[in-house]
C-alpha cells in the first residue's frame, strides 16, 4: 500500500517498525490482562511490576543476544551458511528464551533486529 501512494522508503519502514512495536505492547497489555482474569489477583503495583518484567524484560534479552549475534556475525567471512544458522539460532533462541524466563518474545525478537539492523551486518 505504501508503494502504491509513493511514500518515500524511510517512511514505510518507521511504520513497520512502530507496527511490530505496537504488536509487541498489545501482547504485553494481553498478558497483563489475562493474568488478572484467570485468578491471579496482583495489587497495581504487582501488575506495574508485572508488566515491566515482560516489556522491559523482553527488550533486555533481545538485546543482548542481539550483540552477542552480532559479534559472532562479525567474524564469519563468505560463509552464507553459517551466516543463516547464527542468524535462525539467535531468532528463534531469542524467543525461546525469553518465552521461557516469562518476558515478551515478540519485543525480544524486535530488539534482537534492531541491533542486527544497526550494526549492518
Amino acid at each position: 500500500l505504501m508503494k502504491e501512494l509513493g511514500t518515500s522508503e524511510r517512511l514505510s519502514t518507521l511504520i513497520e517498525g512502530e507496527s511490530l512495536l505496537n504488536d509487541g505492547t498489545s501482547i504485553v497489555i494481553f498478558n497483563v490482562f489475562l493474568d488478572a482474569v484467570t485468578g491471579e489477583s496482583r495489587s497495581p503495583g504487582e501488575t506495574a511490576l508485572y508488566f515491566l518484567q515482560l516489556s522491559v524484560g523482553g527488550t533486555c534479552i533481545g538485546l543482548v543476544i542481539g550483540f552477542v549475534a552480532t559479534q559472532i556475525l562479525g567474524r564469519i567471512f563468505h560463509d552464507a551458511t553459517s551466516e543463516i544458522a547464527v542468524t535462525l539460532l539467535a531468532a528463534y533462541g531469542t524467543f525461546i528464551i525469553a518465552e521461557g524466563l516469562h518476558t515478551s518474545g515478540v519485543l525480544a525478537l524486535v530488539a534482537l533486529g534492531l541491533v542486527i539492523s544497526a550494526a549492518g551486518i
